[in-house]
């Protein structure tokens, strides 16, 4: 069997640094045990990497599957749009998924306060700053209230919000990463040295958590953006059918 020091140093030439408590760290120093750390990338390396040309040939691989901005004139949506899709593009797919959270709620806000104010043209500043306060819960409510949701429409919201928009903002980590494993987990025993493969669900381990999460936010980023999108095609096609049957309905008066 190999010797504890001996084993931890061939994992680190690997590439894999290991997941110790302090404690741990600690006996094993004054056993005079120390794990090399694998060598840091210099800066230039790191970005090389990001822009390497598998990661460019995926990156325009998933652009091309991506939702195209819609044709709506407002610079906030369309904003959100671009750092969304930039996001995903780059690999950033939790990032992509915060802010595909935000752009359901921007969207819902958007709407209602038209609705609400009556029209596109009118402008309140006070009832402007009353919606900046609303998080996505009350929102969805508002949107209902105002005409722009169905029963089912605000059905899905909810789930939305409770499944994705939440976790993500509050960085649950336990929620975002529910039902994912690392498997083939090199577990040592620090004291025989003796090595064991196991899985471990992220659910029982907080360290494993942070090492699921990227393939979570793989898995879910483009039904998250796409769902995103459906909320805001859907909003800005309801909004206008209720402003022309508003308008209509005044010049008639």
């Amino acid at each position: 069997m190999k010797d504890v020091a001996e084993i931890l140093t061939e994992l680190a030439s690997q590439g894999f640094e290991g997941i110790l408590s302090p404690t741990t760290k600690q006996r094993l120093a004054e056993r005079g045990i120390t794990i090399p750390k694998p060598r840091e990338l210099t800066l230039e390396e790191s970005i090389d990497v990001i822009f390497s040309e598998d990661r460019k040939q995926r990156a325009l691989a998933n652009a091309k599957t991506l939702p195209q901005p819609p044709q709506i004139p407002v610079p906030s949506i369309q904003s959100l749009y671009n750092e969304i899709r930039e996001a995903i593009i780059l690999g950033l797919n939790g990032a992509a998924i915060t802010l595909s959270g935000i752009l359901v709620e921007h969207a819902l806000k958007y709407a209602t306060f038209k609705i609400e104010m009556g029209g596109f043209a009118q402008y309140d500043a006070a009832k402007a700053d009353e919606f900046e306060r609303f998080t996505l819960g009350p929102a969805i409510d508002r949107a209902a209230k105002a005409g722009l949701l169905t029963a089912e429409d605000v059905d899905k919201l909810r789930f939305f919000k409770d499944t994705y928009r939440n976790p993500y903002n509050h960085y649950n980590l336990k929620k975002i990463t529910s039902g994912y494993k690392i498997e083939g987990l090199r577990d040592v025993n620090t004291k025989t040295g003796e090595v064991h493969i196991r899985d471990v669900y992220a659910k029982d381990d907080p360290v494993i958590q942070a090492q699921a999460k990227p393939r979570a936010d793989a898995d879910n980023v483009l039904d998250v953006f796409t769902f995103a999108d459906s909320v805001v095609k859907t909003l800005w096609i309801r909004l206008n059918q209720m402003s022309e049957k508003s308008a209509s309905g005044a010049s008639q008066v």
